[in-house]
């Protein structure tokens, strides 16, 4: 997960150069459940880690209620990669703090296993690991997240 905000959100403003200045803009953030609190655990170039804890401009309950709220210029955000790929390309979204990942997580789909597995469920499953893998590749390589 990176950071991303709407271009026109950051149009009348300075993008945030580290962690810190992100307490001069408004955040938009998935809830991670009832109660709990707005964190962002930030890791930076060679291992720096920051921490960002504040109220949020808005929370929401999903990724796709933020990406909407980003579009529309509501603040900064913490999206998937695979969320915003059209939104990136199109430059309707852009990177904030690009060197900066906001969480590292694992990708699991669960499904019938083998041979079991119907063949709409194969395809679907071998199609879906190829894009992965292709995302991936390309971030790897050039850093480009679309």
């Amino acid at each position: 997960m990176r950071l991303f905000a709407g271009s026109g959100y950051l149009a009348g403003r300075p993008a945030p150069g580290s962690p810190e200045d992100l307490d001069t803009h408004d955040l938009v953030l998935a809830r991670a459940g009832p109660g709990a609190p707005a964190r962002l655990s930030l890791t930076g170039p060679r291992g720096r880690h920051a921490q960002v804890n504040r109220v949020p401009a808005m929370q929401v309950s999903g990724y796709a209620g933020v990406h909407s709220l980003l579009l529309a210029g509501a603040g900064i955000g913490a999206l998937p990669e695979f969320v915003v790929g059209n939104s990136l390309t199109q430059e309707r979204l852009v990177p904030v703090l690009a060197d900066w990942t906001v969480y590292r997580g694992t990708f699991h789909a669960i499904s019938v296993a083998g041979r079991d597995a119907p063949a709409r469920v194969r395809v679907f499953r071998d199609y879906m690991r190829e894009q992965l893998l292709r995302r991936m590749e390309a971030v790897s390589r050039h850093g480009d997240l679309r």
